[in-house]
């Protein structure tokens, strides 16, 4: 329509708008379809899942190319589905044939009640298909992948920190040793050099060793506050209606 009132009007964009026109028209596939039996009561048709007015079923429309599915009810008849496999850029006629009629009330009972067995089914594979492929997302979503990070980092801290607090306490063991904090001991110019040095490495460990050990440990509680609260999750759903031929599920994950 663009394309065409740019046309009428000289506006120069008309041939962008037809090249345009014609890119989009190369990845869809335009769809008539052709019905036998237009004037039962109550007829309802779908084109690629679309519901389209009966009056128009002959006005071609686009849909994505893969298998096409026109369906076709009515009451007190036997629902129908013609599929047609097109590719994108193709112009696809699906002719559909006169609905049958039930041959009695308890036939039409027992087909709508296998209808709706087979409709659940493939909303539980349908529903499966999707809970895979939010699986695969989750697990690459990066908040999940930092969490472990994180927690891995805060280990090494905690680890390192340790080291230092085992290098700290064996300066003070040498320091008490050497009767460096001992007032009654009387020590010479070199040991008193060497104590002072105790004193120094010590006092440097210890502050290296608090520091890594209170932030991996605040890195790890804070990594696991995250996977906990789990923001990775928001793919998928945390509250959930299933359906089953038994009835429904309300389903909430924590």
């Amino acid at each position: 329509e663009a394309a065409a009132e740019a046309t009428q009007t000289g506006d120069r964009r008309a041939a962008y708008a037809s090249t345009r026109k014609d890119a989009l028209e190369a990845k869809l596939v335009r769809v008539t379809v052709t019905l036998a039996d237009a004037t039962t009561p109550g007829l309802t048709l779908a084109v690629a899942g679309c519901p389209v007015f009966v009056a128009e079923a002959a006005t071609p429309r686009v849909a994505v190319p893969g298998t096409i599915g026109v369906d076709l009810s009515a009451p007190g008849h036997k629902p129908l589905r013609v599929e047609r496999p097109a590719a994108a850029g193709d112009s696809l006629t699906i002719d559909v044939p006169a609905l049958e009629t039930y041959a009695n009330p308890e036939e039409e009972r027992r087909a709508k009640e296998a209808e709706a067995l087979a409709a659940v089914e493939r909303r539980k594979a349908e529903q499966l298909v999707t809970e895979r492929e939010l699986v695969k997302v989750y697990d690459q979503h990066p908040s999940r992948r930092w969490t472990i990070v994180a927690a891995g980092v805060g280990a090494g801290a905690l680890v390192t920190g340790a080291i230092f607090g085992v290098q700290s306490r064996r300066a003070q063991t040498e320091y008490d040793d050497g009767g460096c904090g001992d007032p009654q001991t009387l020590v010479d110019e070199t040991a008193y050099s060497h104590c002072l040095d105790l004193r120094d490495t010590g006092q440097r460990d210890s502050l290296i060793a608090n520091v890594l050990m209170v932030g991996g440990g605040a890195v790890i509680a804070a990594a696991a506050i995250v996977y906990v609260i789990d923001p990775g999750n928001v793919e998928r759903p945390r509250s959930q209606v299933v359906l089953s031929a038994r009835g429904a599920q309300w389903i909430v994950r924590w």
